[in-house]
Parts: C-alpha cells; sequence; structure tokens
C-alpha cells in the first residue's frame, strides 16, 4: 500500500513546484557587485581614441583666459578660418594706409559729426571711435568734456576740438589715413604724437608666416570633449570656434600642435599626461606687440586654455627697433620650443616642474620676504608680489620653487612698463634654475 505523505512533506512538494520568486536587488547590493577589476580597465583607457582625440588631465598648470576675451568681443567680420586669409586681409589694410606727419595748424574740424579736413588732402577724414578716443586723449579732455560736447550744438563742440587740437605740443601730429578709391572720404585710423612708430599687423603676420613655414604642424585648436575628457584635435574650424582675428586697429592670433600631443610624466592615477605645445601673437596700435610661448593641455569650446605650463612672454612697444625685437625674440623663443621637441625633452621640462613643485624654499611671510630679498626684489616689490599671489592663488605666501615662479610671472604681466617687467621675469627665472 502507498504511504501516505505527512502535512510538512505535502508542504515541501509544494514549495518545489512552485516557481521561483524574483528578488529585488537594492541600490547598495548593485554597488557592491560591481568588479573593481572591471571599473579600473575602464578608468585605463588608451591615450588616443578611434578619433583622434587623446584623454586629458587639467588637475595639473593653470588656465588662461586671453583668447577667451578674444572669443567673446569679435565680431564675425573680424574672424578668419585660416591664416592666409587673414594675411592678405592686413595686407590688404596695408596697402590703403598713409601715414603723414602733419602740421595741427592745417586741420580743420567740420561741424558735420565732426570729420576732418586736412590741408593737401583731396578727400575729407571720416574719423573712427579709435582716433577719436586717442584725440580725446592727445586734446586732454575728460569724460566729463566728453559728455558736455555731446549736450552742446554740433559747431560749438567742433570750434572746442579745433581749438584744442591747435594747442597740441610740438604743433605736429602722426595721422595714419586709409584712402579706399571707390569712396569719396578717407578713413582717419589713428591720431598719435609724432614720435610714434608703427608695427603693422603685416610685419607681425610675416613673421608668424616665419613660425608656421619652420613647423607645419601649427594649426587651429580642437575642442575638450567635457564628458569624456577628452580633447579633440580634429573638429572643424568655424567662425565661432576659430583663433584668428583680426580689425583695422589690432590682431590676435593662436596657434598649437593638439594633433601632436607628447607625453611627459605620468597622472594621479597613473596614467599619461599628455600635452602640447602652443603660442599667442597680439598687436595693437595703441599698446605693444605680444607673443607668449607655451604648454597646455586642452583648449575648450569659449576658447579657455587649460592645463597651462611654462609661460614665456615677450611685449615689443611701437618704437622704430621694436619689430627687429620683436622678430628675434619670437624666433629665438620658437627655436628654445623645438629643443623640446621629443618626448624627452617634454619630460625634462615635466620632471623640471615637478622638482620645483617639490623644493620648499619657505615655510611662512617672513621667509617668503628673505627669498625674495636674496632675488634681488626690494621690500615693496616683495609685499606687492605675495600681495598678489594671495589674491590669484588664496594661498598666503609662495611655498615651492614653483610657487615664486609663477608669482613672479604674474607680478610682472601687471607691470605696465616694459623694461620693468623684463628685470622681473629675469629676476624670476633664478626660481626654476634653483630646481633644477
Amino acid at each position: 500500500m502507498p504511504t501516505k505523505n505527512t502535512p510538512a512533506q505535502k508542504k515541501t512538494a509544494a514549495r518545489a513546484k512552485a516557481p521561483a520568486k524574483t528578488t529585488k536587488t537594492t541600490k547598495k547590493e548593485i554597488v557592491t557587485q560591481i568588479d573593481p577589476v572591471t571599473v579600473l580597465q575602464r578608468l585605463e583607457e588608451p591615450k588616443r581614441t578611434t578619433n583622434g582625440a587623446h584623454k586629458i588631465d587639467l588637475s595639473k598648470g593653470k588656465h588662461d583666459g586671453r583668447l577667451h576675451k578674444e572669443w567673446c568681443s569679435r565680431p564675425n567680420d573680424q574672424r578668419y578660418l585660416d591664416f592666409p586669409s587673414l594675411f592678405e586681409a592686413v595686407k590688404n589694410r596695408r596697402k590703403h594706409a598713409i601715414q603723414d606727419l602733419v602740421e595741427v595748424n592745417k586741420i580743420e574740424v567740420e561741424n558735420n559729426r565732426m570729420n576732418f579736413r586736412v590741408e593737401g588732402m583731396e578727400k575729407p577724414l571720416r574719423l573712427t571711435n579709435f582716433a577719436m578716443g586717442q584725440i580725446k586723449s592727445m586734446i586732454g579732455l575728460s569724460s566729463g568734456g566728453t559728455q558736455l560736447l555731446e549736450t552742446i550744438p554740433e559747431e560749438l563742440a567742433a570750434k572746442v576740438v579745433q581749438h584744442k587740437i591747435k594747442e597740441i605740443k610740438g604743433g605736429e601730429a602722426k595721422l595714419t589715413v586709409y584712402d579706399y578709391p571707390e569712396e569719396d572720404f578717407s578713413e582717419l585710423g589713428s591720431f598719435h604724437t609724432p614720435t610714434y612708430y608703427t608695427i603693422w599687423d603685416e610685419d607681425i603676420c610675416e613673421v608668424i608666416a616665419d613660425i608656421l613655414h619652420q613647423d607645419p604642424r601649427w594649426k587651429v585648436p580642437g575642442q575638450i570633449d567635457w564628458t569624456t575628457m577628452e580633447h579633440n584635435p580634429y573638429e572643424e574650424v568655424t567662425k565661432e570656434s576659430t583663433t584668428l582675428y583680426a580689425s583695422d586697429r589690432d590682431m590676435a592670433t593662436f596657434f598649437c600642435q593638439d594633433a601632436d600631443p607628447v607625453e611627459a610624466g605620468k597622472t594621479a592615477r597613473g596614467l599619461p599626461d599628455l600635452y602640447f605645445r602652443g603660442f599667442y601673437v597680439s598687436n595693437s596700435l595703441m599698446t605693444s606687440a605680444v607673443i607668449s610661448t607655451f604648454w597646455l593641455r586642452g583648449v575648450c569650446q569659449n576658447r579657455n586654455l587649460w592645463g597651462c605650463e611654462g609661460f614665456q612672454e615677450v611685449r615689443c612697444k611701437h618704437t622704430k627697433k621694436g619689430l627687429e625685437r620683436f622678430r628675434k625674440e619670437a624666433l629665438d623663443q620658437m627655436y628654445h620650443m623645438r629643443k623640446a621637441d621629443n618626448n624627452d625633452g617634454a619630460l625634462q621640462f615635466a620632471e623640471l616642474l615637478d622638482k620645483a613643485r617639490n623644493k620648499r624654499l619657505a615655510s611662512n611671510h617672513e621667509d617668503a620676504m628673505n627669498v625674495l630679498k636674496k632675488a634681488l626684489f626690494s621690500k615693496r616689490e616683495s609685499h606687492l608680489l605675495i600681495t598678489n599671489y594671495e589674491k590669484e592663488e588664496a594661498q598666503p605666501f609662495p611655498i615651492s620653487a614653483y610657487d615664486f615662479s609663477t608669482a613672479t610671472t604674474a607680478y610682472a604681466k601687471r607691470t605696465p612698463y616694459q623694461d620693468k617687467r623684463t628685470q622681473i621675469e629675469e629676476k624670476g627665472k633664478v626660481f626654476l634654475e634653483c630646481a633644477a
């Protein structure tokens, strides 16, 4: 006879026949189930991706926003997609430029919108806003006087400006006039003192052309993809993304070699630390010609420069020998940059910076003042340098050799006089040299 199942046995058999219940996994359990080796493999992706982009680490270096300011302020007609187009534009502008020394007694200010008539010139001169600003500065017209001119009748305003111009010291002014045959007027581009010497944008572009000719890898930069932390050098150059700018009174360009980054050491996670060369050139009729060379790790869509290291900058005023000095200094800087044209050179540079970061020179404010004193900075200069460093770095005083070098560079940039700025930069070189 078959045996009867007990109630306990029946319950066990029913459980066996029932379908298995699905269990819910909590978020906490999901986290604990992730294999750490898999996570590490994802982080250690190849330095180059299939689209030519490369991983970057922006925890090192500094941010520089000068190119971003150009990007924000330039209208479309001042943006160029390639260097030959910009070069042709500034050459064409120079071709129509006439620079002449004029006796101020021969300048007549017309009532209508303050156009000028100059004895010996066929066409009237229409003032640009830039030239008008220079004239107001030369005749000593304050902001209050400018506002007054805007409220009084045009005829009276013209007489005031005419009277002030005739009082200009020396009785002469150097005018830059742009004459286009198809126009019935000429354009007054600038109004300077007789001793002013112009470094033309065309002259600066000739220097840039020499640099580009020596190394065809220089190009307009790509941009950072913040979602993947990669820099892609092969983004299309558009009016929005270009870094080539020129107007009737100034120009600014930035080139880099982001398609050819070099590895200089490792990041904190052990990945390759990649950066590339870059140089920035600008010229203005009001200030000076500038070239800056440096290394950087990426350029964002808004044309901010990230992870910058090793800044070297030269400023040349518009003087008779200014262009000659600019050409020499620019080519000299590019020569030194080419010396590090391989991984070994870049690695040596990175090692020098790491040594400078690790070399402690000061433990307190008094130590920092003594370090600067030994570097031949005056007490006033040392105080200003440390104060400026505290504002920029949110640190009470520089500690390492790298900190002192950075503080010196930042202080030099704030110095308006070129000779003084050069002296400060020369003194600052000792801090990196002591770490070598």
